[in-house]
């Protein structure tokens, strides 16, 4: 039997397997981001940000979409979309905002302006990189 030990600090940790999971860094340590899930595009824009260590706040109107979420942070928050997106953001105390939009949608599209920075986590994604990575991300 293969044993392994992780030591932090002044503790030690045990133990004989591992879970594989997304990677990325640990769990809210980039700060608070406002997904937008107008689609099931957003989920996967809100992950990546989840797998860069960003606490994600869900906004959207239908439950199924944060549900995806919710396996991956089980103290996911869901509020329901707004009007006015950067107010929103800055009222949650988030950072930036995330949209699901693909390179295609960027070229040539009105930018929203605001208070708040707006990350295209998606844009380096063709529509086929994106199921896959939707697969995965629901498969759980």
């Amino acid at each position: 039997m293969e044993i392994s030990v992780e030591i932090r600090d002044r503790e030690a940790f045990l133990f004989n397997s591992t879970l594989p999971g997304p990677g990325g860094l640990p769990r809210s340590t980039q700060g608070r981001v406002l997904g937008l899930l107008t689609s099931r595009r957003g989920i996967a824009a809100a992950w990546l940000l989840m797998k860069r260590g960003c606490t994600v706040i869900a906004s959207c109107d239908d439950d199924d979409l944060s549900d995806a979420l919710k396996v991956w942070d089980a103290d996911l928050k869901v509020v329901e979309r707004s009007d006015d997106t950067f107010a929103l953001a800055t009222e949650k105390g988030c950072l930036a905002i995330a949209k699901d939009w693909s390179l295609s949608e960027l070229e040539g599209a009105v930018m929203p302006k605001g208070d708040v920075p707006v990350f295209y986590p998606l844009v380096g994604f063709d529509d086929v990189e994106t199921e896959n990575l939707l697969d995965k991300i629901t498969r759980t």
